[in-house]
């Protein structure tokens, strides 16, 4: 009878620590961490409910590579652009205020 470590079986099977964790908790296991080491049985449970994932997957014709889009708002679209002008007296006026100190530390 050989034991596994979470993280291992969790690479074995494309997956993360985090999702065998909580399965194996669904399942009523005692693990705490991807260090926990799962038995023979609970290896086999864990094989088909991840085969039955893999399944669902495959026949939904979903890309797994893709990731998921973030419905997060573009924050430059709620500002007004500025004129090149106003850019420029940006530029200038920075200019401008290290050029006095420059020169009141010289003089």
């Amino acid at each position: 009878m050989r034991k596994m470590r979470v993280y291992e079986y969790a690479k074995q099977n494309n997956t993360t620590s985090k999702a065998v964790i909580e399965k194996l908790k669904e399942m009523d296991y005692e693990v705490s961490n991807h260090m926990s080491t799962i038995t023979e049985n609970a290896k086999n449970r864990l094989d088909g409910v991840f085969r039955q994932v893999k399944e669902k997957k495959q026949t939904d014709g979903t890309n797994q590579n893709r990731k998921p889009a973030r419905n997060q708002p573009n924050k430059s679209a709620n500002r007004p652009a500025k004129k090149f002008s106003q850019v420029m007296a940006d530029i200038m006026g920075i200019t401008v205020i290290k050029m006095a100190v420059v020169s009141q530390i010289t003089v």
